[in-house]
């Protein structure tokens, strides 16, 4: 999911202000105790990619081409850069990844150029992406979105948030706590698996 924060914000300007000032400032954690103990037990398969976690390797190939087209639409990358076929279109791009994990989205954005910062509450998964981070131009911060938006406001580019939203309770404070991290005008990419019988 693509989400223009400039529309997100005159929605909400036809909202109630103070339902938007509850959300913005609530104390409420997005955390799920049980899900950081179920991601802090990955750590030994994070980085196998023909592992338990090769689907989430996979997906780098739609999601990164995701990021990429987002970018272009909201005027943040020019076109010409992917015509081109540039290996670093982000470059100089401002990305954060929200629920990083182990790194692996992370990572495939800062190859593409991006300037990248990651953060998941799940600190020992954070070690697995730190210690796989060998060009260490990767700022990882074992933090949630919720704390870390109160110093970063106004920051990124973009945030991007994959396969995140499945585990976290209080969405829409995460999600607001996404957008204040954002530049005006910034984008937010969410994705998640479908929840389908199939899936």
């Amino acid at each position: 999911m693509f989400v223009n924060t400039r529309r997100v914000i005159q929605k909400c300007s036809k909202t109630s202000v103070a339902a938007f000032m509850r959300v913005m400032y609530s104390k409420k954690s997005t955390i799920i105790e049980s899900q950081i103990n179920h991601f802090n037990q990955l750590q030994e398969l994070w980085w196998n990619e023909n592992g338990a976690l090769k689907g989430l390797h996979s997906m780098n190939k739609l999601r990164v081409p995701f990021v990429w087209e987002g970018l272009v639409n909201s005027g943040v990358v020019h076109k010409d850069l992917l015509l081109k076929q540039n290996p670093q279109p982000l470059t100089s791009i401002e990305i954060l990844d929200a629920g990083c994990g182990g790194g692996i989205l992370a990572e495939a954005l800062m190859r593409s150029g991006g300037t990248v910062t990651g953060i998941d509450p799940a600190e020992e998964l954070l070690e697995v992406a730190k210690h796989h981070n060998v060009s260490r131009n990767i700022n990882y911060y074992p933090v949630t979105v919720e704390e870390f938006s109160k110093e970063n406001k106004n920051k990124f580019d973009a945030v991007v948030s994959s396969e995140v939203i499945e585990h976290i309770c209080e969405l829409e404070v995460f999600l607001e706590k996404c957008i204040r991290c954002l530049k005006p005008g910034g984008s937010l990419f969410i994705t998640t698996v479908n929840q389908t019988l199939l899936a």
